[in-house]
């Protein structure tokens, strides 16, 4: 049931090197998906599909704009600049309160194959690879299921599938949901720029000197990362 609600919140998002995945988070148009799905390119579309009866309408948005960048998180946040249609948005899990082997399920367009949904359930929590903290599932993923939504049972988004090892089964990673969320509480610190191309980039402050007369020396401060 949390399947059939949610699916027409995702979207396929496509380039002109590939396809991924990727869901709307408010009804303005915008959405989340792999910053590696758009990486490098300028012309973006985005297809939202709609049920109508039993037939599947497909629109094509070609007016998209790139709003912020998170490279390091692997994700990006897009705008359609000119719409006309309804859209159907996603909840993310308020508290993030995972347990491992609880179901999951993922919706995306696995080679293009449009609305494609997958169960499995959460296999780890706290996988690190380069620094980041990945949720492991199970549920099958393939190439095109990048930047789409992994949802717990009550169809809220935990996380945002990213990866897969493809001589493996079952061996699945998504982006925690928490990563996305601070992106979106802070979305001018990752706002893009095309003339910048670091922008989308938090850098810390630099460490402070301690006083003239101090003997302790202070942690540097820094700006609040994910």
């Amino acid at each position: 049931e949390a399947a059939k609600l949610y699916a027409p919140a995702v979207v396929l998002v496509k380039t002109a090197a590939g396809l991924g995945s990727g869901f709307f988070i408010n009804e303005k148009g915008y959405l989340i998906t792999n910053f590696h799905v758009i990486a490098g390119e300028k012309h973006i579309s985005v297809t939202q599909f709609l049920l109508e009866g039993k037939v599947l309408r497909r629109i094509v948005h070609k007016e998209v704009e790139i709003v912020a960048t998170a490279p390091f998180h692997d994700l990006v946040v897009l705008r359609l600049t000119d719409f006309d249609t309804e859209i159907t948005s996603v909840f993310f899990e308020p508290e993030e309160d995972l347990s491992i082997g609880e179901t999951v399920f993922a919706i995306g367009n696995p080679l293009g194959l449009e609305r494609t949904v997958t169960e499995g359930v959460l296999s780890q929590t706290h996988r690190n690879f380069g620094g980041i903290l990945y949720l492991q599932v199970d549920a099958p993923v393939n190439p095109g299921n990048s930047g789409g939504p992994l949802f717990n049972a009550r169809g809220q988004v935990v996380g945002i599938i990213n990866m897969g090892v493809p001589t493996m089964e079952g061996l699945n990673f998504a982006i925690p949901a928490r990563h996305a969320k601070y992106i979106l509480d802070h979305i001018d610190a990752f706002a893009y720029d095309a003339t910048n191309p670091e922008s989308g980039f938090v850098y810390p402050d630099p460490p402070r000197r301690p006083g003239k007369f101090s003997t302790e020396q202070k942690e540097p401060e820094s700006a609040p990362l994910p």
